[in-house]
């Protein structure tokens, strides 16, 4: 299971693999030059390519953020669940301290219950 700097890890490169895809057609539409020759099918079919290319990767490009935003998430969701049982344990030590010293024949009191997992892909 992936933990929060796995996740953490996990957005940065999707974050980046974003940003290439939001590079790859910037200036394709500068790259014909005075000399360039234009009109015509081929033209349409040219410029009608690119289109759907930088719409593309434009579409790619939300994805991947997308999926940094989620890794994100759950990278806190992880921490916050570490923090979490954190606070469990030391509640565990008050009450074992608490238990060792009460006299004898004292009720104990119930022991204090581990936080389940927010979530079957939370490791700690």
């Amino acid at each position: 299971m992936p933990t929060s700097n796995d996740f953490d890890l996990a957005a940065s490169e999707f974050e980046a693999a974003a940003d290439e895809a939001s590079r790859l057609l910037v200036g394709t539409a500068d790259l014909a030059g005075p000399s360039t020759l234009s009109g015509g099918t081929l033209t349409l079919l040219t410029s009608a390519t690119l289109d759907v290319a930088d719409r593309t990767a434009s579409a790619v490009a939300d994805e991947l953020r997308q999926l940094a935003d989620t890794c994100r998430e759950r990278a806190e969701t992880c921490r916050q669940h570490l923090d979490a049982l954190a606070r469990h344990d030391r509640e565990v030590r008050r009450w074992a301290d608490a238990r060792d010293g009460l006299p004898p024949g004292e009720p104990v009191p119930p022991r204090p219950i581990r936080p389940p997992s927010p979530a079957p892909w939370v490791e700690v």
